[in-house]
């Protein structure tokens, strides 16, 4: 006979509640993908997958899930809290378990086959990061980006120190000075590069809209 020990703790009606929940979550994340459909075929092949996983993310944060994150891990389930790069097949392999659980068949409707998956998650991970910031440096694990200050522009030793210090992306924030001082940062940084024999990406930092208020009104006068 077979150990009631092991016998199912959970109530079938809170799996059912569950399935719900992540079935319209999928559901939001496949509208989305949906709605920006036309936007999707103007990414670049190499970004679109990753693109149209940042729309599933999008529509999986726009709630407040934590309630649901709390109820799945207390059955010992993924909790969503790690699917950033994979986020539809993570909702999807959490289904199909819950659906095992309360011994309903696993059906899969309007989910797509070349989803992102936790492998190729990963892999594009590192593929991105590498091309925006560059190689991973040896024996570190993450890249030091630094915003140039406009001190950058005129004093070729500041960047070379930085270099020289393991700086892997040079950030110049255009929102200040302009295409002169850009550009000196920029020869200063490929003459450190050279001397050192260090490779450094450069990011651009375009300047948005400018807000700006006027003068307001104190509410208290004493």
């Amino acid at each position: 006979m077979p150990d009631s020990s092991c016998a199912p703790p959970w109530d079938t009606h809170v799996l059912a509640e569950l399935i719900d929940e992540l079935a319209a979550t999928r559901a939001s994340c496949l509208e989305i993908e949906h709605a920006f459909e036309a936007d999707l075929r103007d990414v670049h092949p190499s970004y679109r997958d990753s693109a149209r996983n940042l729309l599933h993310y999008v529509a999986l944060r726009r709630g407040d899930i934590r309630d649901l994150q709390k109820r799945l891990a207390s059955l010992g389930l993924s909790s969503l809290g790690r699917t950033e790069s994979h986020v539809l097949d993570n909702l999807t392999a959490v289904s199909r378990i819950l659906h095992c659980l309360v011994g309903r068949p696993w059906n899969e409707t309007g989910g797509r086959t070349d989803r992102v998956d936790f492998a190729a998650g990963k892999t594009l991970l590192h593929q991105h990061t590498a091309a925006l910031l560059g190689s991973k440096p040896p024996k570190r694990a993450v890249r030091i980006l630094v915003t140039m200050p406009s001190q950058a522009a005129t004093d070729s030793s500041l960047i070379h120190e930085l270099l020289a210090s393991g700086m892997n992306c040079m950030r110049i924030n255009c929102a200040h000075d302009g295409p002169e001082a850009w550009a000196a940062m920029v020869a200063h940084l490929r003459a450190a590069s050279s001397t050192l024999g260090r490779e450094c990406r450069i990011l651009m930092d375009l300047g948005g809209p400018k807000l700006r208020t006027g003068p307001i009104a104190p509410e208290w006068t004493g």
